[in-house]
């Protein structure tokens, strides 16, 4: 199985992951996230897709395999 990644430091995500025993990475993603969206459903999948690309590409840098 493969690991999640946590693109995100956040110590309450990490804490949530360990205590369900799911086996993650954490590898921080460094993006801007300002926006000017103020619906916070639309700015959670607006931060979350941002994220998930800066570390899809610096994986892809890295020269992990991602399959």
């Amino acid at each position: 199985m493969r690991n999640l990644i946590l693109a995100s430091q956040s110590p309450r995500r990490i804490e949530l992951l360990q205590y369900l025993e799911i086996p993650f990475e954490v590898i921080p993603a460094d993006v801007d996230e300002s926006s000017d969206v103020t619906d916070p459903c639309r700015l959670v999948e607006i931060l979350s897709e941002r994220k998930g690309l800066a570390v899809r590409d610096l994986l892809l840098r890295q020269g992990r395999d991602l399959s």
